[in-house]
């Protein structure tokens, strides 16, 4: 299978590296077109909407690109790039995408742009911000369920797979919807040389959905590998749902 491997923590990553290994171990052809710094947290930015953006070949099958994974993604498969890739894969991320990270995350978002080009596309995540990292395990994981994890695709979904850090993997996987988990974000200002500087951080919120133990969260709490179909078209819904207590104003 031709595979487009691409990433939001940059060509250099450890994540895509391993990936990439164990995909071409397995028989695949894979070509890599990634950032060529870190992007994490740039959901589905597109820098060459803006301003033109430019690719530059590191290695046989390795290109970098000055855009966002996004960017990456619409590269990686336009006939003047020269692959046409039959599956885009994206990651293997430093740490989690469940929930409502699929907003933000970039290496979810380069799976969504090839899934609405009607590329079959899956991201992988890997549940930790801190060594040690079990990429290995993921990585070999991912490469011997491809084509079954592939399968699940269909016009209006990609796949969003998280994996538990841990050295033994289980061999099956659970199928999820998107946790409610939210956050509570905070922007911090401190002064430095007589000039403000402001920060974003995050902090968790808790849950708001009655569904929980069906959840991605759930799956990785409890030591599974969540995988997860993200619609692509998210429809309203006519009847408008009771605010939360945890976001009514004033609420503890």
């Amino acid at each position: 299978m031709r595979i487009l491997a691409t990433n939001d923590d940059g060509y250099t990553s450890m994540g895509i590296k391993i990936l990439v290994k164990k995909l071409r171990e397995a028989g695949h052809t894979v070509t890599i077109l990634a950032p060529d710094r870190e992007r994490s947290c740039s959901s589905h930015a597109m820098t060459s909407i803006i301003s033109p953006i430019s690719i530059q070949q590191i290695d046989e099958g390795t290109w970098s690109c000055t855009g966002t994974p996004a960017d990456c993604a619409l590269v990686g498969l336009s006939k003047d790039f020269g692959f046409l890739p039959e599956l885009v894969v994206s990651g293997i991320n430093s740490g989690s995408n469940l929930g409502i990270d699929v907003h933000y995350s970039g290496t979810v978002a380069a799976a969504r742009q090839a899934a609405l080009h009607r590329v079959p596309a899956i991201a992988f995540s890997l549940c930790a911000f801190r060594a040690p990292f079990y990429f290995e395990n993921a990585a070999q994981w991912a490469a011997a369920r491809l084509d079954e994890l592939a399968a699940l695709w269909s016009e209006n979904i990609f796949i969003n797979v998280n994996f538990p850090n841990k050295e033994a993997l289980p061999a099956s996987y659970e199928l999820c919807c998107l946790s409610g988990q939210r956050y509570k974000d905070a922007i911090i200002m401190r002064k430095e040389n007589g000039k403000s500087r402001y920060n974003c951080e995050f902090a968790f919120n808790g849950f708001t959905d009655e569904i929980y133990e069906k959840s991605d969260r759930y799956a990785i709490v409890t030591g599974k590998i969540a995988v997860t179909p993200v619609l692509l078209e998210q429809f309203s819904t006519v009847e408008a749902k009771p605010v939360p207590k945890l976001f009514q104003e004033g609420a503890d």
